[in-house]
């Protein structure tokens, strides 16, 4: 036993090892200090800019809210809630060294892992851990800055191995027993198997992708769903549905466990997506009531179509990304020298050019897993019998129904409407991601298979040639159909010259000749290595030989990855961090209106996309910015009158007409107080209605859609919209007077304090987002008030006579909730974890 263990202990050295020289020499940039210029993450330094200065200082009491974006939203959702969880501090030591290197080798680790939880070889894991690792969508996410997303995609195969080990248990050890021995023989490892999947679930939901952790789960649910149909199919069915239901149960309650370390962030996200574009609109339907989740158009709008499926094994089937690098020369770029451009400009326009023909609105690329998985993929379906086969096809199919999305309606309503929580997600064609790992594991059982069955040569030869025979069939069929049917034209080419559009063109289908023509390649040398590992298996050689065979599969597979996924991930795309960290520069027009000292105000910015950019929240707090779960109020204000009153605003300027803030009332309210025109000149908008102001009169409305549709008609700066189900806290026989005053004294992120003076009662309208969950408002300190809406999105409060202090505070329960249930929870994690290792250190030293 001794030297079994030190035997594994030094391939899990050599493991680790292989997987930092491939995942720090894949991004060799970072051990210069480079980090990667990323969009996303440049609009995420905006969007968190408030809440980061904010948490600098008050580490005790962080930011649960911020006004730099949309008017305002909970925090919940940019910066999360990192109080009350003990297993964070493992999440970020798992996390150690420099990004993106740190993230491929998390998902390097996590794939060898799998791989050994399926009983595979260890050579042949660390292929399979390549192969899983190093898929061309991996590269373009980190690219643009997804991280969320990539470090929940590197942590799916973690959460998948220790599931799979667990569930492993059940057919690994002999039944031969009594019911109550075996279950006693197989408890030590699946204890610690579910304690290992409760960290690894724990670490998956806090990366924060709820989507990626969802097709995670979709995997897991195939899986355990086949187990069961095949057990109900075995002749010791009933002993092996007792081990079937203690793995379950306590997979399941690891499960709980390890979304409740999470509850500190979940809790107050399910809170707020009630709120949110994922919860719906009232606006929908004529009685009010939320139609659920998102529209189905807008959550299928990205939808990979069926002419599209061919990426997965000929990278450039589709024309790459929508920016993508062509040689100097490649027929566009000889064109437009012909057409009098110069070589320099000829060199930049090289690099970003729309080569991307699909019918998705823009993509940073393909969704590329390798000719040589789909060629392991088709070998290891015709030679491996396990019910795992079933399992990974039926998992990858669905993986391609749910990319369909709106190419595919029937299937799409279908599970639009009934998949728990499904209509919540956009970007159906994310779900791919699950090919990501099923096709290269299916692959690398096929060819662990190899290694261990010693297939018989004429049954081996006729499933390889049939395999080759279907690969090779399909990359032709793919090309033919292309080059016969296909216009290799885009939308965005109306818009290109004629000479430009034709050698565009060209270029495209010399990329597809090329992707194709190397697919074959590779689809015949991993069929001969495949072939030649074979003979060697047969003839009984020497282990070394077998291992040089697989390690040159591995360096094969490697280099095409590798090699595809560096058009999406290089040298241009990294930037000295000292240069990323001003990548937000401080403009004139900022410096100008950072001078103005007022506590809270709102810029709008025209020079930028008001509604996709967040790079204006660094430094104010806007009416616009980026994201996908702002709230459904503010976004149906944002459609049914921001953007006219945007579009109307530049259109007055344009023709230089005199502008009449007063009739730009939704602005106004929103206290739009500097208006962006250009890197060095505001306009100052007199007309905004500052922090707070009275009404005098109401307008009710009795449902949603007449709620916001008064607020055209109103003169909002003495008269309030409201809602029916607030009518009641509309005051009557209102006195206004002028000596009646409301001032805004303090302002922190969670916490806004005025200070107000009035001769008779008043209703106050606040410019501030009405979010019904978490705000309260107390008069002199201790006396909480009735917060109601007003103007669709904004917050009313009736004030008494008198001279009095107000404050708005941010009280969440759901927040208080979380960190306690999180702070219950990670401490018995670790008490599990301890109990698990030493009764499994107690097991394995008797046997």
């Amino acid at each position: 036993m001794k030297n079994t263990v030190i035997k594994k202990l030094l391939y899990a050295v050599i493991a680790i090892i292989l997987f930092l020289i491939l995942s720090y020499g894949y991004v060799p940039q970072v051990l210069s200090g480079k980090v990667v210029d990323q969009g996303d993450i440049r609009g995420f330094r905006g969007m968190s800019r408030e809440a980061d200065l904010w948490n600098a200082t008050h580490s005790d009491e962080p930011a649960t809210w911020t006004n730099s974006m949309f008017g305002g939203m909970p925090t919940i959702m940019i910066t999360g809630n990192h109080k009350g969880d003990y297993t964070l501090p493992l999440f970020r030591a798992l996390q150690w060294g420099a990004r993106p290197a740190s993230y491929l080798f998390i998902s390097l680790l996590g794939a060898f892992l799998l791989c050994l939880a399926f009983g595979l070889d260890f050579l042949v894991a660390i292929i399979g851990a390549i192969a899983i690792t190093f898929c061309s969508y991996n590269m373009q996410i980190i690219q643009v800055g997804h991280n969320t997303k990539m470090l929940a995609i590197a942590f799916a195969p973690w959460v998948l191995a220790a599931c799979t080990y667990a569930y492993r248990q059940i057919i690994r050890e002999s039944i031969g027993q009594t019911i109550a021995n075996d279950i006693k023989a197989i408890l030590p490892k699946v204890l610690f198997a579910s304690v290992l999947f409760a960290f690894a679930s724990s670490f998956e939901l806090k990366a924060n992708h709820i989507q990626i952790s969802y097709y995670l789960a979709i995997i897991m649910f195939v899986y355990v769903a086949s187990m069961f149909i095949w057990i109900l199919f075995q002749k010791n069915k009933k002993q092996l549905l007792i081990r079937f239901s203690l793995v379950s149960s306590l997979l399941f309650i690891m499960g709980l466990l390890a979304i409740a370390t999470n509850a500190n962030n979940m809790l107050p996200t399910y809170e707020y997506s009630h709120q949110t574009m994922r919860g719906g609109s009232e606006l929908a339907s004529e009685d009010g009531k939320k139609k659920d989740g998102l529209d189905i158009n807008y959550a299928t709008a990205w939808s990979y179509s069926w002419e599209e499926i061919p990426n997965l094994f000929i990278a450039n089937y589709n024309g790459g990304a929508s920016a993508s690098e062509l040689s100097m020369d490649s027929n566009t770029v000889q064109a437009y020298i012909r057409e009098g451009g110069d070589r320099r400009s000829a060199a930049q326009l090289a690099k970003s050019l729309p080569l991307y023909w699909g019918p998705q609105p823009f993509t940073a690329g393909p969704m590329y897993i390798g000719a040589i998985s789909l060629f392991l993929f088709i070998l290891a379906w015709g030679l491996y019998k396990g019910f795992e086969k079933y399992y990974l096809l039926i998992a990858s199919i669905l993986a391609i129904l749910l990319a369909l999305g709106s190419h595919f309606m029937i299937f799409t309503e279908l599970v639009f409407k009934y998949l728990p929580l499904y209509n919540k997600f956009r970007t159906v064609s994310m779900s791919l991601t699950i090919l990501q790992i099923t096709v290269p594991l299916m692959g690398l059982i096929g060819l662990n298979s190899i290694l261990k069955e010693k297939y018989e040569d004429n049954f081996f030869k006729k499933k390889l040639f049939k395999s080759l025979a279907i690969s090779i069939s399909l990359i032709a069929l793919a090309y033919l159909s292309m080059i016969f049917f296909a216009s290799f034209s885009s939308h965005s080419d109306a818009s290109i010259p004629d000479f430009f559009r034709a050698a565009l063109i060209q270029d495209r289908k010399d990329l597809l000749f090329k992707d194709s023509l190397i697919s074959v390649i590779l689809i015949l040398l991993s069929a001969f290595l495949v072939f030649i590992l074979h003979k060697a298996v047969i003839k009984e050689d020497s282990i070394k030989r077998k291992y040089i065979i697989l390690s040159a599969l591995a360096l094969l597979i490697f280099a095409n990855l590798a090699l595809v996924g560096k058009r999406y991930l290089n040298s241009d795309h990294f930037i000295a961090e000292r240069s990323f960290n001003k990548i937000t520069p401080l403009r004139e027009v900022d410096k100008s209106i950072l001078e103005d000292k007022s506590l809270d105000y709102r810029v709008l910015d025209l020079t930028r996309d008001v509604f996709n950019d967040s790079q204006t929240s660094f430094y104010h707090k806007s009416i616009g910015g980026y994201s996908p779960v702002k709230m459904q109020r503010y976004q149906d204000l944002i459609e049914y009158y921001i953007s006219d009153e945007i579009s109307k605003l530049i259109s007055d300027i344009k023709a230089k007409k005199a502008l009449d803030m007063s009739s730009y009332q939704i602005l106004n309210m929103l206290n739009t107080k500097y208006i962006i025109l250009g890197d060095s000149y505001a306009m100052t908008n007199a007309k905004a209605f500052g922090n707070a102001w009275f009404v005098e009169d109401y307008l009710v409305a009795n449902n949603p859609r007449e709620e916001i549709a008064l607020l055209s008609g109103a003169d909002l700066s003495t008269q309030a919209v409201v809602a029916k189900d607030f009518s009641q806290y509309c005051l009557k026989d209102v006195k206004s007077s002028a000596q009646d005053s409301i001032v805004l004294d303090s302002y922190t992120p969670n916490r806004l304090e005025y200070h107000f003076n009035l001769e008779s009662d008043r209703t106050a309208v606040f410019s501030e987002i009405y979010y019904p969950n978490a705000w309260k408002v107390y008069l002199d300190g201790d006396k909480e008030l009735d917060l109601f809406r007003l103007n669709w999105i904004l917050r009313g409060v009736n004030l008494p006579k008198g001279e009095h202090s107000l404050s708005f505070v941010f009280k969440s329960h759901s927040y208080d909730l979380g960190i306690g249930l999180s702070r219950c929870a990670s401490i018995l994690m670790y008490v599990l974890l301890l109990f698990a290792i030493v009764i499994f250190l107690k097991k394995e030293s008797k046997s």
